[in-house]
């Protein structure tokens, strides 16, 4: 179901990051604050194609993708006994991510189904965007351009992009175990 490409070509990535790590008390507490940006140029799709050519989707060359984001973390060496020791740590990272050149039409792919939610690739939307579609008999025309912007039938749900995520961590032993 997947159309070929000789034409394609591998994914371009390049990224900055700048970062540091902090030590306090002797490295019992330490702190490390990351910040980064990844760019990918030539991003490899699979872009729906119409079903009377035979296939489903193709692999094309379609767009750029960018990546920002920052992630923090924060340890602990509570307690060091001979017997005993406990360290404690936290870590909390956010990622946006926005398609900054698309060189198809917008598509939709994955998900469920239009009615309860799929993944549209769109430029100027996050790749991980969830759109779907609506009763328009449940809006007025003000409502619907809200709720439908482009025009197209479909309404942004939301995204599966989490706002942030963060982890905790505690690590205790006692006489080796």
């Amino acid at each position: 179901s997947l159309l070929g490409n000789p034409a394609i070509l591998p994914e371009r990535q390049s990224e900055f990051e700048l970062g540091t790590d902090l030590g306090f008390l002797d490295n019992r507490i330490t702190l490390d604050i990351t910040f980064y940006q990844k760019v990918i140029d030539s991003l490899l799709l699979n872009a729906n194609v119409p079903t009377s050519s035979g296939f489903t989707r193709r692999s094309l060359n379609g767009g750029t993708l960018r990546n920002r984001g920052a992630e923090i973390g924060l340890n602990a060496r509570i307690i060091e006994k001979k017997d005993f020791s406990w360290n404690f740590g936290v870590k909390w990272w956010a990622n946006r991510n926005l398609i900054t050149r698309l060189s198809v039409p917008a598509f939709n792919i994955g998900g469920f189904a239009a009615s309860l939610g799929t993944f549209r690739i769109e430029e100027g939307q996050p790749a991980t965007q969830i759109v779907g579609t609506f009763d328009r008999s449940e809006c007025e025309d003000p409502d619907c351009l809200d709720l439908d912007p482009n025009q197209d039938g479909f309404r942004v749900f939301g995204n599966s992009q989490a706002d942030f995520d963060m982890s905790f961590n505690n690590n205790l032993s006692y006489k080796g175990f």
